[in-house]
């Protein structure tokens, strides 16, 4: 008689340790990761754009709102750069806590999954928008046997996903069909029932606003359309990488196997018609973002997170645990899936490996040299977008000066003023400072790469480029017309440029 409460204990005890572990590791690993640009113009956007500046922009940045306006107020209230770090890795161990302790899944592969490579670093240590969105896919997950009894609730989540990121688009329009269409088959007029289906709407279309009827603004960087170039490949190449995460440039020789899984995963769900139909459409989803806009890796992860959530929410319904067909293939499938996790162990922990000893982006070295030696009141010029996004959230109420668009800025707009500034070489660029800075002023330039010829009066100064790996952001700084001080500063008259901004103590 007291098995069930024994076994209960224990899964909350196996759930509760486990997830102390992945928050040890996770968090210890946020602690020194340094972000990069795609990470730093979330907090940048969400500190220096107004509300209407802020949804103008997610336009160019191609993802919906949810994530920035989560970030938003921890910027704007002048919180440490790095609690956008932990708040990403809250919300990671929040879902690695609903897998071990909800999911219907064997421990083993439980364990397997929130240490598997996406769950422990692509979608914790990386703050973008991805985390938000897994979260609460396992949150409506977890609570999708109720949705008829408390359906505000699954309303709620399914509004939500719509705007967490535009992979889950997809996923909450098959969840907001499937349940219009459980409602109208049930006939449940009920007011908790039109309320659901009016925040599933409501998302719907706040995200369909977002992105102006999904028209890309004319001035965008792709000349006013979307991508539009991938071969139909990388849909094969990202079912590949997302179950042997690792193996993007020799994918074709485990596309076979991961092509399998997905197959043994699809028949798997024939008996479960409802979760069928949530895993196709997400699938779909997915494969035709990654065909038409953008093939990134850190897309990929989304098919498996996609397939476990549909056999998740398999096991709802009467005969959940009836069929034995049903439950020989699961127990197939769920046996090649652990083979999978497996092979993503060692990636996941690669990675966190590296992101301690290396740095991810050089930009916070630099910015940490630029405070200590007393150059932060002078003004800074920068070339590339990587440096000026990256480093400038180590500099709080400060602008730099973005050489290619001739402006004050911190985050940048991804449209065609942009893309031309970013392409135009460090020759181009050093030249065109000329032009803006009259000769004489004090002045530091940052680059991604050393000059091949300094200019005129500038002095190489410091570089951050030895221990930087897997990105471009390795930087290179320069000052001009300057003399050093015996403690490394920068002596002179304050640079002529009346807008910028200057600040003279370390954030």
């Amino acid at each position: 008689m007291n098995d069930k409460p024994r076994e209960w204990m224990d899964e909350r005890l196996f759930a509760l340790l486990l997830t102390a572990l992945y928050a040890w590791l996770v968090l210890g690993t946020i602690r020194v990761h340094e972000p990069w640009r795609d990470e730093a113009q979330t907090w940048l956007i969400g500190r220096d754009a107004s509300l209407a500046e802020t949804f103008a922009l997610l336009r160019y940045q191609a993802h919906p709102a949810l994530w920035y306006l989560l970030v938003r107020p921890l910027a704007r209230l002048g919180a440490p750069y790095a609690f956008m770090g932990l708040l990403h890795g809250l919300l990671a161990v929040g879902s690695a806590f609903l897998v071990l302790r909800f999911a219907p899944l064997p421990r083993l592969t439980r364990a397997l999954l929130v240490f598997s490579f996406w769950m422990v670093w692509m979608y914790a240590v990386e703050s973008r928008v991805y985390a938000v969105g897994i979260l609460l896919m396992f949150l409506i997950a977890w609570r999708y046997p109720q949705r008829h009894e408390q359906p505000w609730r699954h309303g709620l989540l399914v509004a939500l996903l719509f705007n967490s990121n535009l992979h889950m688009a997809f996923l909450a329009a098959g969840l907001s069909a499937l349940f219009a269409w459980e409602t109208v088959r049930a006939r449940r007029a009920d007011a908790a029932h039109g309320l659901a289906l009016a925040l599933m709407g409501a998302g719907a279309l706040l995200l369909v606003w977002q992105f102006d009827f999904f028209r890309p603004p004319p001035d965008n960087m792709h000349g006013g359309s979307f991508v539009w170039s991938n071969p139909p490949s990388v849909i094969l190449r990202g079912v590949t990488t997302a179950f042997f995460p690792g193996v993007q440039n020799f994918y074709g020789w485990l596309a076979p196997l991961a092509l399998a899984m997905m197959a043994l995963l699809f028949w798997t769900l024939r008996a479960r018609p409802a979760a069928l139909f949530l895993a196709a459409a997400h699938v779909v989803g997915v494969s035709l973002l990654l065909w038409l806009t953008s093939a990134l890796s850190r897309h990929y992860g989304l098919f498996l997170l996609g397939g476990v959530f549909a056999l998740w929410v398999a096991a709802d319904g009467p005969d959940a645990g009836g069929r034995a067909d049903f439950q020989k293939q699961r127990r197939a499938f769920l046996w090649g899936l652990n083979l999978c996790l497996a092979f993503s162990l060692y990636e996941g922990w690669k990675l966190n490996a590296m992101d301690r000893k290396h740095d991810f982006s050089g930009t916070r070295r630099m910015a940490e040299y630029i405070w200590r030696e007393g150059l932060a009141r002078y003004p800074i010029a920068v070339h590339r977008y990587a440096h000026l996004s990256s480093i400038a959230p180590y500099f709080p109420g400060r602008k730099f000066w973005y050489i290619g668009r001739g402006e004050w800025v911190t985050y940048v707009r991804q449209d065609a003023a942009h893309r031309r500034a970013n392409e135009m070489s460090h020759e181009e660029a050093a030249a065109l400072l000329e032009q803006q800075v009259p000769a004489g002023e004090p002045l530091l330039l940052l680059t991604d790469k050393p000059l091949k010829s300094v200019p005129p009066g500038f002095v190489p100064l410091h570089k951050v480029d030895e221990t930087v790996r897997g990105t471009d952001e390795m930087c290179y700084l320069y000052a001009r017309d300057v003399s050093r001080t015996g403690g490394g500063g920068l002596t002179g008259a304050r640079s002529g440029f009346s807008t910028g901004t200057a600040t003279t103590t370390r954030p």
